[in-house]
């Protein structure tokens, strides 16, 4: 099993949650501070960012099937995303979790707080 953390099209009550559905919800959760999100469009995408913040997400805990669908959701081999280590903030800081960080090039995309589009 695997904690993915996930903070826009995938959260529960979003277009693209019906792929975690089947999987362990175990809680909101935020990153340590340290990322951005941008809007480039229909998803936000989530890159490092040495002056960025804490990012307010969900956690969930999924099997290998749900993993591997998630990098074809996430476009992980056109390398729209990349699935890497993320620190949670308390109480998951001890907890070892995975995101999707956007790979693409981030001028003239809006940095935005969270992602509230349904």
């Amino acid at each position: 099993m695997y904690r993915v953390f996930v903070y826009g099209t995938l959260k529960r009550g979003f277009c693209r949650h019906s792929a975690l559905e089947s999987q362990k919800f175990l809680g909101e959760a935020a990153t340590e501070p340290g990322y951005m999100l941008y809007d480039p469009g229909d998803y936000p995408g989530m890159v490092r960012c040495e002056q960025g913040r804490a990012i307010e997400g969900e956690l969930f805990e999924v099997d290998h099937a749900c993993l591997l669908n998630l990098d074809l959701i996430e476009g992980v081999d056109e390398g729209y995303y990349s699935r890497e280590p993320v620190r949670l903030m308390p109480p998951w800081r001890d907890e070892s979790a995975m995101t999707y960080l956007y790979q693409k090039p981030i001028d003239g995309f809006s940095a935005i707080r969270g992602w509230h589009s349904r």
